[in-house]
Formats: structure tokens, sequence, C-alpha cells
């Protein structure tokens, strides 16, 4: 017969609780892009420029509203960016007007849908129709 011990509750729990951790991953913690304030400026009238935004660190993240949504690879100014998939990428942005190109996926491959948004204390809507129909979509950055 085991007998039981006032600590087992609490180390089981612990151990649930790592287990868990493990499984789905620790919950994210805030990062300084996520509090600092936004820099990028949606430009729909703008022929050329997808968003404007100033020189230096630019921190995007896609949400889903049909399915959920990530960025599957991302390059700016031709260079790959590091991290993806991912639901969120960190660039930094340079002077004049460059390449953002990104492919999204898509959980829901029939008519899964999200929103490109700057990681940042607003979430400046940048791109409001991410598709699973235009999957490959080029934004052009201009500073």
């Amino acid at each position: 017969m085991v007998q039981f011990q006032p600590n087992m509750a609490n180390k089981v729990a612990a151990t649930r609780a790592k287990a868990m951790r493990t499984a789905f991953g620790q919950p994210k913690a805030a990062t300084a892009s996520s509090a600092d304030s936004c820099h990028a400026t949606p430009t729909p009238a703008d022929p050329i420029c997808s968003f404007r935004c100033q020189p230096g660190t630019l921190a995007l993240k896609v949400t889903g509203k049909q399915g959920s949504v990530q960025f599957l690879s991302a390059s700016y100014n031709g260079t790959a960016i590091a991290g993806t998939p991912a639901a969120s990428i960190t660039f930094t942005v340079a002077q004049g007007q460059h390449n953002l190109d990104v492919v999204y996926a898509f959980s829901d491959t029939v008519a899964g849908q999200g929103e490109l948004h700057e990681d940042c204390q607003n979430s400046t809507l940048l791109d409001p129709n991410v598709s699973v129909t235009n999957p490959a979509v080029r934004y052009v950055v201009c500073v």
C-alpha cells in the first residue's frame, strides 16, 4: 500500500503543469515590440507603397479570421526573415522602398482568411484581406 505524502499532490500538479508546457509551449511573454508604439501606417491610396514606416525594427503579426494563419516564409529586400513558419516576424526596415515578400499558410485550405497587423501597442491593421486565394503577397515598404 502506498502512503499519501502531503507534498505528493504539489509534485503531481507541478509535473502535470510541466508536461502541459512541454506539449503546448510556454505562454508567450510580452516582447518589447508588443509594448512599443506603432511605426507603420497603411497607405491604401498609394499605388506603390503598401505601407510606410520609420527605419529600424518592424514587428508584424498575422491573425486569423477564418481558421488560423501563419507566415510560411518571408523575405525583406531579398533576404530571408528567420523564424518562419510563425505567427509573427521581425526585421529591420531600411531607408527607401523595399519589397516584403510573404507566403501565408492557412489551416482552412478552402476559405482561410486573416489580417496583417503591426505587432505593437495599437496593433495597426496593415492588410485586412489576407486570403488563402492569394497566399503569396508582395508588400512594398516605404520609409
